[in-house]
């Protein structure tokens, strides 16, 4: 219809960059830098911090005690796993998806998926299509 979406912002998160786009939500104790940039239909759990300088690209999912920063790139349609860190200048290509835990300083390319295990971080390729369905929340009913 035309019409924009609204951003949902918590009164108890700190947004200091740019939200370029419309429905983001923003949920408690975020803290987003001067000079961080969110596009739209971007949602930030709980905890989390976007670094300055840092781009988040649109329909991103950023869980719970995550955080991004030092000038990292997101993205569009990737999927930032709780209490995980992409630091560094780090880019993370479109349709990626961060593990939870895992410590990222490595750039990702475009439908990646990277976890972490006890020995090692183990970052696997995967088709466009294998991750779309590994995004859809739907599918994955345990």
């Amino acid at each position: 219809m035309g019409l924009p979406c609204a951003n949902v912002i918590s009164p108890k998160a700190s947004v200091y960059g740019e939200l370029a786009g419309d429905n983001i939500w923003v949920h408690d104790y975020v803290v987003i830098q001067e000079g961080a940039r969110i596009s739209s239909d971007v949602m930030i759990m709980a905890h989390s911090m976007v670094g300055s300088r840092s781009q988040v690209g649109a329909h991103v999912f950023m869980g719970t005690k995550s955080t991004i920063a030092g000038g990292c790139t997101v993205g569009e349609q990737s999927f930032i796993g709780i209490n995980s860190t992409v630091f560094d200048d780090t880019i993370v290509g479109r349709k990626c998806i961060v593990g939870a835990c895992s410590f990222v300083k490595r750039n990702l390319p475009d439908c990646h998926a990277c976890r972490t295990r006890v020995e090692a971080m183990n970052i696997k390729e995967y088709s466009p299509d294998e991750i779309e369905s590994k995004l859809l929340f739907r599918e994955n009913v345990r």
